[in-house]
């Protein structure tokens, strides 16, 4: 504020309050912080970015679009504004063009891990199940205890009916972080399509009790209700 406050016509101090403001979750200070930057200067690209990625976060994705395409405009070698233009595509489910550009994005940076698994969701959600699995199973060959990659890379394998495969890498999420919750659920689905009833009550039991208020608390409640009611007529 000190700083705005000698010069407030220096783009760089508005930039810096507002992401301060993006990490204190002040995002419509955040973005009126970044768009005055960006009137002072359209061409500091770090304020497109920045502005992307808290209307992003905010929900906005048409504007976050719009911002990252114009720091594209700017630098079109900026591997970070292809992957979070991806990211927000991918929200507003234009897969193809998602996956164009994480395409773009890898093509500068083969090595950034979370382009791999952000094509990967893209590949999935679109139905490319194999080209899924190949995009999730390149971000483990560089992070093998990426549990993201892991619950993702079951999750495409369930689909496809490979529950084997599926619960190993529930498994080893599970391992890599015994607290994951969202992998002791998926496990719990896929012992119960493998015929593991018991291995299926315990994985969901435990997920309730480490995540009872999960966004899928309600529907895994619903399961185990059903199970138990099976398994008494038995």
């Amino acid at each position: 504020n000190r700083a705005i406050q000698c010069d407030p016509k220096i783009s760089g101090h508005w930039t810096s309050r507002g992401l301060t403001l993006d990490k204190m979750g002040d995002l419509d200070g955040a973005i009126a912080d970044h768009t005055r930057a960006i009137k002072l200067n359209p061409e500091r690209l770090v304020a497109w970015l920045n502005r992307g990625g808290a209307r992003k976060e905010k929900g906005d994705m048409d504007g976050a679009i719009f911002d990252f395409t114009r720091a594209l405009e700017l630098d079109p070698k900026m591997v970070v504004a292809w992957n979070n233009r991806g990211d927000a595509r991918r929200e507003m489910r234009d897969l193809d063009g998602a996956i164009e550009d994480y395409n773009q994005a890898l093509a500068l940076d083969p090595m950034f891990v979370s382009i791999w698994l952000n094509r990967g969701m893209a590949r999935k959600l679109k139905g490319d199940l194999d080209g899924a699995i190949s995009d999730f199973t390149r971000a483990l060959e560089m992070d093998p205890k990426l549990k993201v990659a892991l619950n993702q890379r079951g999750m495409a394998r369930r689909v496809r009916g490979d529950l084997h495969g599926a619960i190993a890498d529930y498994t080893r999420a599970i391992e890599f972080d015994p607290e994951y919750v969202v992998s002791w659920f998926n496990r719990g689905h896929a012992m119960k399509w493998n015929g593991n009833l018991a291995g299926a009550l315990a994985d969901w039991e435990q997920g309730l009790k480490l995540g009872p208020n999960h966004r899928k608390a309600r529907g895994i409640r619903s399961e185990i209700k059903k199970i138990r009611a099976h398994l008494e007529k038995q």
